[in-house]
């Protein structure tokens, strides 16, 4: 994804704002990191990261007036728990099966890019949620889902009721009280870029 892109959409919006956040290039050093399951309660598929790479993030955001809370962990969600869900309780399809998917598409070494900071605010009595996030742009995560998509249709699910296109892969950094999720009408794409990255070591 082009900053020359992000410019264009951004003529009309008041998105990059600010100075750039500094990044190491070694957020994107995935393959030896362990595949997780999650399996239990609300099950969901994602790929890990090194949080180690996040952190210095955070701090820099924490030095403003909103301290941030942060799960001290860092991921990029591929099928959320409501996604799951409709999998699920449509087609019988098992985490399980989502796991061998992610598996067998090498998750972990899943080539992505960092588009921008992003911010969202929801207002809810006179007080602002705030989560930040980096905005993720990855194609070999879409073919992911589309092969989810293909074993939803095969076992005869609507596929009104999944798009894999509907994916905005983002980074959580932190939050003023919690997360935001776009089942309450938040989206983290490009609309939600606030501030540009920068790269702190050469290629």
């Amino acid at each position: 994804m082009s900053y020359l892109y992000i410019y264009l959409y951004c003529l009309d919006y008041p998105c990059l704002i600010g100075s750039s956040v500094p990044i190491s290039r070694h957020i994107h050093d995935t393959s030896n990191i362990p595949f997780e399951e999650h399996n239990l309660d609300m099950p969901w598929l994602g790929m890990q990261l090194d949080y180690t790479y996040i952190e210095p993030i955070l701090e820099i955001l924490n030095s403003t007036e909103q301290p941030l809370l942060s799960r001290q962990e860092a991921h990029i969600t591929v099928i959320s728990p409501p996604e799951y869900r409709i999998l699920s309780t449509s087609t019988n399809i098992t985490i399980d099966e989502l796991n061998h998917l992610a598996k067998s598409h090498k998750i972990q070494s899943s080539i992505f890019s960092v588009v921008c900071l992003g911010k969202v605010i929801q207002k809810e009595n006179n007080f602002d949620h705030v989560v930040y996030q980096l905005i993720i742009s990855s194609p070999s995560l879409i073919k992911l889902r589309e092969s989810i998509f293909r074993l939803f249709y095969i076992r005869k699910g609507n596929p009104s009721l999944f798009d894999p296109h509907a994916f905005w892969p983002h980074i959580t950094i932190g939050f003023t009280d919690h997360d935001l999720f776009v089942e309450q009408g938040i989206y983290k794409g490009l609309n939600a870029c606030y501030r540009p990255i920068t790269y702190l070591d050469s290629k």
